[in-house]
């Protein structure tokens, strides 16, 4: 239980780690995110923000009219913010994993054209998460960095080949490099060394450097906008005490996570997003 806690609690610190099950709980999040906002967007989060501007809600005499206006704009603000953060986070994450992937699946259709499609593509798939989660900018044409995950990689290929074919791992090693049973190595230390060098150059690219750039200001303008909401919140003649109670919980979990410190960016965060799910059932 100690060690997988410790597991977990790794994976949680890196939200890139596809390998561990919180890692792919957070971007399964993150995608669920974009689509959520984005239809929130679309189905009245801004019109409502639109509507309390327009009818001068906000200048309000009325104090009531005034905090309602406030929810409205920084819902909206909230759900926009999230939602392209969310997307180019996705975007960025997909640019990698598709480029590894398809590095992978060349050098291996190159090298082993008696492989079957559905071989590949499995063995491409799991040198491509191994690119994902180990591959950084600075790792292009530095592939000997990698040697442990390589010869790893080297046994996970095989297995994928057999199986793939209802053959045996010997079979399997002459099927991957056409009857050289030795060449089956050093076709796995290609497709791997094609993934890290494509993924690793992804990481680098425009996207993920904007994505990188665009994320630290995301996450104080959020942070501001569920203050702004926690304020309406409490003004809020309506909102129950538990309302109020996670709105401000959540308000506290956001400066957390804006701070973008290590750990403690990611426990805000966690800590935002339930105390967010709570309150919504107030």
């Amino acid at each position: 239980m100690k060690d997988n806690f410790a597991k977990s609690i790794e994976g949680g610190k890196n939200p890139k780690d596809l390998d561990n099950g919180l890692g792919r709980l957070g971007k399964a999040n993150t995608a669920l995110k974009g689509g959520i906002g984005a239809s929130a967007l679309i189905n009245g989060e801004v019109s409502d923000a639109y509507k309390a501007v327009s009818t001068g809600g906000l200048s309000s005499s009325n104090p009531e009219e005034r905090s309602d206006a406030l929810d409205a704009l920084a819902g909206a603000g909230k759900t926009s913010t999230e939602t392209l953060k969310a997307g180019l986070e996705t975007a960025r994450d997909l640019e990698k994993y598709g480029s590894a992937a398809r590095a992978a699946n060349l050098s291996l259709k190159a090298a082993a054209p008696d492989l079957s499609l559905k071989g590949r593509l499995k063995i491409a798939h799991n040198l491509s998460m191994k690119a994902f989660n180990h591959a950084d900018a600075g790792d292009v044409g530095t592939a000997e960095k990698f040697d442990a995950l390589k010869k790893a990689s080297r046994s996970s290929t095989t297995d994928i080949a057999a199986k793939a074919h209802g053959e045996s791992n010997n079979k399997a090693q002459r099927r991957l490099n056409q009857g050289v049973k030795t060449g089956a190595e050093k076709t796995a230390d290609s497709a791997f060394d094609a993934a890290i060098d494509k993924g690793a150059k992804a990481a680098g690219g425009k996207l993920a450097k904007f994505a990188g750039r665009f994320v630290p200001g995301a996450n104080v303008a959020i942070a501001g906008f569920d203050i702004a909401t926690a304020i309406a919140t409490s003004n809020s003649k309506d909102a129950s005490p538990g309302k109020k109670i996670t709105a401000w919980t959540t308000a506290a979990g956001s400066v957390l996570a804006a701070t973008n410190i290590p750990v403690v960016s990611q426990v805000g965060a966690a800590f935002s997003t339930v105390s967010d799910l709570v309150g919504s059932f107030f």
